[in-house]
């Protein structure tokens, strides 16, 4: 499924190239091959995953779960990301990928969140991944700052993206998730480049529902 997901979004970074002039977009930096570049096989990056809603929403709540991202030797020497998923005393390993098409926490957290919002919403998936997708065609809202990690301050990049903004057929899931936010932080100075992935759906600062993946730490294996 990721495969195909990635492919999905993919042509949403070549939208945003071509209808904007800036030399990067937020949409070309979430899908740049490159976050791997300095991270060496053997790594195993660790990502905490939540999610939570509001009483009256129906979703499957995460309280402490788990992503984490291996980088281990494939065929042809090629390196490869294996994904596992682990929530409760559940566990998923996802499909293997090549490192060099970018971390695979980006369309691992789309999934999840695409899928949670539509059985929150009872809304349609396609609906709802057309609407990211054409988001993504906007290039983003990017902004600087900085982020404490493992108690140092780094400088990172925040891209948001509004979906349903100004769609009419989005008042149908609600208000709370007619605002849905799309957030991403990122940082060259973080294994693997994301810092967070964060879908939030709030009205005047009351929060409904949210879903975040969050680095933790990078471990090398011993050699």
């Amino acid at each position: 499924m990721i495969p195909h997901t990635l492919a999905l979004f993919a042509g949403a970074a070549m939208l945003a190239t071509g209808a904007l002039a800036a030399p990067q977009t937020g949409t070309e930096m979430l899908f740049s091959p490159d976050s791997f570049t300095d991270v060496e096989t053997g790594t195993t990056l660790t990502y905490s995953h939540v999610r939570s809603a509001d009483a009256k929403i129906p979703v499957r709540s995460i309280d402490e779960g788990s992503i984490t991202i291996a980088l281990i030797d494939g065929e042809e020497g090629k390196t490869q990301t294996e994904v596992t998923m682990r929530q409760g005393k559940g566990r998923r390993v996802l499909d293997r990928l090549p490192s060099d098409r970018g971390n695979p926490v980006f369309v691992t957290f789309l999934e999840s969140s695409v899928s949670s919002v539509s059985f929150a919403t009872k809304g349609s998936p396609f609906y709802i991944r057309n609407r990211i997708k054409e988001a993504f065609g906007t290039g983003g809202s990017v902004s600087e700052g900085t982020a404490e990690i493992d108690g140092e301050e780094v400088t990172v990049t925040h891209i948001e993206y509004r979906p349903f903004k100004g769609d009419r057929n989005a008042r149908q899931m609600g208000k709370a998730f007619e605002n849905l936010a799309i957030q991403f932080t990122l940082s060259d100075e973080v294994p693997g480049h994301y810092v967070a992935l964060k879908t939030e759906a709030k009205v005047d600062d009351i929060v409904y529902f949210i879903e975040e993946i969050r680095f933790e730490d990078s471990m090398q294996e011993a050699q």
